[in-house]
């Protein structure tokens, strides 16, 4: 694209910015309905939006947010990663852990120099926090004790770690320079000696998620890339898909679909079922922070790319998602965002980390309260068939959105396979075990473990693979 091209796109994107800013300050105490609009002059840069805006509405008001609290840090915040009661969060130059226990009072617990190391992505898993470091690789950060982390192990990266997505024993990176792009497979089964596994040459400009051994890549005019990771070693790009603009920034995958953010005539968002990975299908778009994206349950949370604004879409139908909810930051700038539980976590600057809560899922209620819309406990049931061979499946339920793991373990406490870690839906989900490690690799017959963390619920039962 000519630096004309460049310029020309930026202008159309500020006439529209400048469109919504003048709607938003004669109706800031309505909902505003974005009324269909026609095809664009620059019709080669900007996609015709009429159709995809004719049912997204734009909230003006931010009833359904709370501002809970603002962390205020004197360095540049990157990134957030949430697990429990703490907060991981990184930047230019520094790695710190706050207990967020009480959300009204965060406590740091400590902060780790890094020098001049940058984080720009952070993923946490187990006892080991994993960051994408940029030109300095991979760093793995032990974090069984928060008030004093440690460095664990580290990996020099093809290009610059952008991206990271962290399941069982592997992680996976977005590796890229300006010219020079690909998918990254490391071994953290040994988190103090990681291992390159695998290099797929691959172009991946803009983000990855990681859903049921499969990773998905916003590589923005290219598209969205399917990558098949069944065998660690062995990574295959089976697809890549295009949505209806040239610019493809975020993405999150829940289920059968993907999240991928796209200006679409303003910070917007288009949802796909991916069911079928040789035919991902389009099912719907609405106006969203495009900037970052985070699904949990029923919610798709994004901050704005250029308006700088945090958006709240219901999704429980996916193929109509609603718009509930904004806050605008006014001079704040979100970099990324984490939910759990409701509770929202942005990093950006110049602020550090601002907490929020989603208001609008603690009013919806039952329509009829004989039968109530979720279940009232926790539960995990016992795997079907068992004994088994060469699959069983695996039952459980969930009363609330929230994040889920479930794990695979033999009988000496080692973890064989990741089946999900995840945000859920409340209700009844079900997975399936086909007998192999997270090599992909079949195991051998005997007693296996598998155990369901969901928040504070924790639940273990047996199984037995048999052949």
């Amino acid at each position: 694209m000519t630096i004309f091209n460049h310029l020309l796109k930026f202008c159309c994107k500020m006439l529209f910015l400048m469109g919504v800013l003048v709607i938003s300050a004669s109706s800031y105490a309505q909902e505003i309905t974005l009324e269909k609009p026609g095809e664009r002059e620059c019709a080669d840069l900007l996609f015709s939006q009429s159709e995809l805006l004719s049912k997204s509405t734009y909230a003006a008001s931010d009833s359904n947010v709370t501002l809970l609290k603002t962390v205020s840090f004197t360095e540049t915040i990157t990134d957030v990663y949430v697990s429990g009661d703490l907060a991981f969060t990184g930047g230019y130059y520094f790695f710190r852990i706050l207990d967020i226990s009480d959300l009204n009072s965060p406590v740091v617990l400590s902060t780790l120099d890094l020098d001049s190391i940058a984080v720009e992505d952070i993923h946490v898993q187990d006892d080991y926090a994993y960051l994408a470091a940029g030109n300095d690789g991979l760093y793995i950060i032990d974090i069984s004790t928060p008030e004093s982390p440690a460095l664990a192990g580290s990996l020099n990266v093809h290009n610059s770690a952008k991206r990271i997505c962290v399941s069982g024993d592997y992680a996976y990176i977005q590796d890229r320079l300006v010219t020079e792009e690909g998918l990254l497979v490391v071994d953290i089964s040994d988190p103090t000696q990681p291992v390159e596994s695998a290099f797929l040459d691959v172009e991946i400009k803009h983000d990855i998620a990681f859903s049921d051994n499969y990773v998905y890549g916003a590589d923005c005019a290219q598209g969205v890339r399917i990558i098949d990771v069944n065998d660690p070693a062995n990574p295959i790009l089976v697809n890549t898909f295009q949505g209806p603009t040239i610019e493809h920034y975020a993405i999150h995958v829940s289920g059968n679909y993907a999240y991928v953010t796209e200006w679409i005539g303003g910070d917007g968002m288009v949802v796909f079922d991916i069911s079928d990975k040789q035919n991902p299908v389009e099912v719907a778009t609405c106006l969203i922070g495009a900037r970052d994206i985070f699904i949990e349950g029923n919610y798709a949370y994004g901050v704005g790319y250029i308006d700088s604004t945090l958006s709240i879409v219901d999704i429980s139908s996916p193929d109509n998602p609603v718009s509930v909810g904004h806050y605008y930051f006014n001079s704040y700038w979100g970099n990324r965002i984490f939910v759990s539980d409701g509770v929202i976590f942005v990093a950006g600057y110049p602020e550090g980390l601002v907490i929020f809560r989603n208001d609008h899922q603690n009013k919806i209620t039952s329509v009829d309260d004989d039968e109530p819309a979720f279940p009232d406990s926790y539960s995990l049931d016992d795997n079907y068939p068992n004994p088994f061979n060469p699959e069983t499946n695996i039952r459980f339920t969930l009363p609330q959105p929230i994040k889920v793991t479930l794990k695979i373990y033999n009988m000496a406490g080692q973890l064989v396979k990741t089946l999900t870690s995840e945000s859920l839906p409340s209700g009844n989900h079900q997975y399936k075990w086909n007998g192999t490690n997270d090599r992909g690799q079949k195991v051998g017959s005997g007693v296996y473990i598998y155990r369901l963390q969901a928040g504070k619920y924790s639940q273990t039962k047996k199984m037995l693979l048999i052949k």
